[in-house]
């Protein structure tokens, strides 16, 4: 169901294409057909029914925001938190059961607090996003980042990939559970 659900719903360009192509098909179908009236009547059909099912697709995917989309969400939340420095918007995508890298939530609020003091974050950015739904209330994603980091004087582009479980909470929120790095430049202690 996961991959109609992304045909259907997050990739409506895909979705565009396909029904483009049906509608090709059924338009050269009608073209040779147009002689013969029965057939050319069917194909007719063939070619209505193909554009008002794109149509309706279409409006669809525009009003439908599916679970992965509302997890692209959080990490969007949390580029923003990071780019601002700020330390409640970042836990305010998270559980209270927040395991980071080992620390509880509190011990990640302060090493947050600490981290945002003593290192300048610039242009955080998500280049690369996998999503991967665990049933209809958990989900892993591995996230990878890149970021300008500025510590005592010394500036670069940082890279660094993060793996996230989440869990949803009512029908359409999800939290961050656990958080632990997969790869970084582990500039920043």
């Amino acid at each position: 169901m996961e991959p109609i659900t992304r045909l259907l719903f997050e990739q409506p360009y895909l979705q565009g294409l396909i029904v483009g192509l049906a509608l090709l098909v059924a338009v050269a179908g009608w073209w040779w057909a147009r002689f013969d009236p029965p057939a050319a009547k069917r194909w007719g059909m063939a070619t209505l029914i193909i554009l008002v099912l794109g149509a309706v697709g279409q409006v669809t995917a525009r009003y439908v925001t599916t679970d992965r989309e509302r997890i692209r969400g959080v990490f969007e939340q949390v580029r923003a938190a990071v780019a601002n420095e700020d330390v409640a918007g970042l836990l305010a995508v998270t559980d209270q059961s927040l395991v980071a890298d080992g620390r509880d939530r509190d011990q990640f609020e302060r090493w947050l607090d600490g981290l945002f003091k003593r290192v300048t974050i610039e242009d955080p950015k998500i280049r690369k996003a996998e999503i991967t739904l665990s049933g209809s209330e958990s989900a892993r994603a591995t996230i990878a980042g890149l970021a300008t980091i500025e510590v005592e004087g010394f500036k670069r582009p940082v890279a660094a990939t993060w793996q996230f479980d989440l869990v949803k909470q009512g029908s359409d929120t999800w939290k961050i559970v656990t958080l632990k790095p997969v790869e970084s430049a582990d500039l920043i202690p």
